[in-house]
């Protein structure tokens, strides 16, 4: 990673160099070290997104409400490591994606079709 670790949190999520090299991509997201998590995505040294911090309901910066998500809580220690648990009655298997352009996707799977289907 690119940007300076002793100023940004652990990346949680890497990007592919492209769809079809799976090597290390310019694209990185993390949280940073903060009491009230907060999202950073990254393009090598150069933040482009900041979720702004989590106050239990929303990330404020993004003003979106998380309704459907039951339990959500998201923590953070304060010392780098920020845990994330939720369950979704109607998506109970999901993941996250960073593109090879840096656009985060939350995919879950649909068992009808048997393939995994974006969210947001």
């Amino acid at each position: 990673m690119n940007h300076d670790k002793d100023n940004h949190g652990d990346s949680v999520i890497r990007s592919w160099k492209s769809p079809s090299d799976p090597s290390e991509g310019r694209f990185s997201m993390d949280y940073g070290p903060s009491v009230l998590p907060e999202c950073f995505m990254w393009d090598n040294n150069d933040r482009y997104f900041r979720s702004g911090p989590w106050n239990g309901n929303m990330y404020i910066g993004i003003q979106v409400n998380f309704p459907d998500y039951q339990s959500l809580t998201i923590q953070s220690d304060g010392l780098g490591t920020v845990t994330a648990v939720y369950s979704h009655p109607v998506f109970p298997l999901s993941n996250y994606q960073l593109t090879d352009r840096g656009i985060l996707l939350q995919q879950y799977w649909d068992n009808s079709t048997s393939s995994w289907k974006v969210l947001f």
